[in-house]
């Protein structure tokens, strides 16, 4: 339990891996009560102005067809700083998906603004930089058009996920068996250091991303990029 929820227990549910991911965890609460459930994927309706939207601002016609053109989004950001992805990491993969012809699109909440603003220099011409402009169901909908997205532990992650898109997850402090579903796990780039997970939001060491290159994250998003659509 965290932010004080353990004083309003009436009753602990044990859990037998500390690293079970989220679904299959709360599906144990409902245990107790004599009912066995199988997580499923939840299935999302966006609506048609949403998606509109998104397609505008990825320049798509309003039919979706886009010839030729592919999308990788990038969502480096997150509330813990230790889970934001290094400059150094996800600058030089911007720069390798371009150089694939591939168009690098950039996402975040307006707490990112800032952070997206500083790294547009060091980046190539042409990444779509959306980052703070995107309400949440316009987001969904973005998300879903995009035909990959890098990011780290985050709600866009999970909302990719969700959408069932192709996803290259980097995970730092945390475990990747908790964060991500299982059929995530295979494209996780993760350094599985003897201090991870640590679920620290500060660390003047962080190894685990330190232990991580641009060459682990662009070989799972070449493998990603080959599936089909």
């Amino acid at each position: 339990g965290r932010e004080g929820s353990p004083w309003f227990y009436s009753r602990r549910v044990p859990v037998p891996d500390p690293d079970l991911y989220a679904t299959p965890r709360y599906a144990l609460l409902l245990e107790p009560l004599g009912l066995r459930v199988k997580p499923e994927r939840a299935r999302v309706t966006i609506p048609e102005e949403a998606r509109q939207q998104a397609l505008r601002l990825l320049g798509i016609a309003p039919d979706g067809n886009r010839p030729g053109r592919r999308f990788v989004g990038f969502h480096p950001f997150s509330r813990w700083a230790t889970k934001d992805i290094p400059a150094r990491l996800w600058e030089p993969a911007v720069h390798q998906v371009a150089g694939r012809g591939w168009i690098p699109v950039l996402v975040g909440g307006a707490e990112n603004r800032e952070a997206a603003a500083a790294a547009l220099p060091r980046l190539p011409a042409g990444p779509l930089d959306l980052v703070g402009q995107v309400p949440l169901a316009s987001l969904l909908a973005l998300l879903r058009e995009l035909d990959l997205l890098v990011t780290t532990d985050s709600g866009p992650m999970h909302a990719a996920f969700l959408l069932g898109r192709p996803v290259v997850p980097l995970v730092g402090p945390t475990h990747p068996r908790r964060v991500v579903p299982p059929s995530g796990l295979p494209d996780v780039v993760y350094a599985n250091l003897p201090c991870s997970p640590c679920y620290r939001r500060r660390c003047p060491h962080p190894l685990c991303w330190d232990h991580i290159s641009v060459d682990d994250i662009m070989a799972k998003v070449y493998k990603g990029m080959e599936r089909p659509a």
